[in-house]
């Protein structure tokens, strides 16, 4: 929910068997150094401070009911530099963090640091969650604020013949990832600005947000749009 936890019910009784703290599970599972990637705009990011607030947008469960992928948003107060965004993927694995940049040429030299000229940065997350043990698995921090995810087994032809975890945004592009690892696979763009929802069913796929449009993809390219006027 908006205050960024995740909570486990058992759906027989009813009963909730744990809340979890989103943000407080990635700070414990991991420890983000100061690094700079590649994005549309090159950024520093730092890892989420106390100042950072979180929320769950959205999640899904993945068909063996063993794997949760839950979504958000964060925004963080930010005095001096740091920021929240930046492409950067969060592994964790035996209490200890890689990370890897998407992108090629990454340069520091031209880098600019999020919250140096603005008093808050937003952005978002992609996480996946074992949940028979309910920990952590891997999380991705975007510059976006992710909106709505869906996982799906097959998506059309080639690559995306693959299980696809899809993901839309604040801003006007649908992401592919690979679901178990968390990993951004390619990215599509959307005749909208800001999308709210996607859905996939049948190897196609329906994204929709801000404005009249609706644009459809098949193997994971735009084929049409539809465009309503409600009178």
């Amino acid at each position: 929910g908006e205050d960024g936890k995740m909570g486990v019910w058992n759906g027989k009784e009813g009963k909730l068997i744990e809340l979890i703290h989103c943000k407080s599970a990635m700070d414990q599972s991991s420890s983000t150094n100061s690094g700079t990637v590649q994005t549309d705009h090159d950024e520093t990011i730092a890892k989420w401070g106390n100042s950072c607030h979180i929320w769950v947008s959205a999640l899904d469960v993945g068909t063996t009911g063993n794997w949760a992928y839950v979504c958000g948003g964060a925004n963080q107060s930010v005095s001096g530099s740091g920021g929240v965004g930046g492409y950067n993927r969060l592994s964790i694995s035996s209490n200890r963090s890689s990370m890897s940049s998407v992108g090629s040429n990454i340069s520091s030299s031209s880098t600019t640091k999020w919250g140096s000229s603005q008093p808050s940065s937003t952005g978002g997350f992609v996480s996946l969650w074992n949940l028979p043990t309910r920990t952590l698995s891997s999380a991705y921090a975007t510059r976006e604020t992710i909106q709505d995810v869906c996982y799906c087994c097959s998506f059309g032809e080639d690559d995306y013949s693959k299980p696809q975890l899809v993901t839309v945004a604040n801003e006007g592009v649908v992401s592919y990832w690979s679901p178990s690892k968390i990993e951004r696979a390619g990215r599509s763009w959307l005749s909208i600005p800001s999308a709210y929802s996607v859905c996939v069913s049948g190897g196609e796929m329906a994204v929709g947000g801000m404005g009249e449009t609706i644009d459809c993809f098949a193997s994971g390219f735009k084929s049409k749009s539809y465009s309503f006027e409600f009178m």
